[in-house]
């Protein structure tokens, strides 16, 4: 079996990508109104949420601009809104069924690229799944 020498995927929001934030979101509140803390401890604790949280929301806001990934046989890019970044140094993180992890360093840090099967084509996502297994990530 070949691999295609091109790959261009058009991305788009993941429902489950939004279901397991919500879901870890509510956990998260959850426990932490159920903690027997101390008045200073509590505003300690929502303080790092909060810090976590903008955290979370930078970069959830640069990915969710995102709607194409590309590869032209010797390079990774990503489409944000409307501008181009070269995936460097891009390997595999994780690999499941439903979901692949990508990591790359982009302009300025270290990223990482969660890709969930809902959020491309099936097909999109199975080539997706063949070229990472083959080690095509540069």
């Amino acid at each position: 079996m070949s691999v295609a020498p091109r790959l261009e995927l058009a991305l788009r929001p993941s429902r489950r990508w939004a279901w397991l934030l919500a879901v870890t979101l509510g956990v998260v509140a959850l426990v932490c109104i159920g903690l027997p803390l101390k008045p200073w401890e509590r505003i300690g604790l929502i303080g790092a949420l909060l810090g976590v949280g903008v955290l979370a929301a930078r970069d959830w806001r640069w990915l969710a601009g995102a709607d194409l990934l590309l590869w032209d046989e010797t390079t990774w890019q990503l489409r944000v809104r409307g501008e181009y970044v070269r995936l460097e140094n891009c390997r595999l993180e994780y690999l499941s069924p439903w979901l692949i992890v990508l990591s790359y360093t982009a302009p300025k840090r270290r990223r990482h690229l969660p890709l969930f099967g809902d959020a491309m084509t099936a097909e999109g996502f199975r080539q997706l799944q063949v070229r990472v297994r083959s080690g095509a990530l540069a």
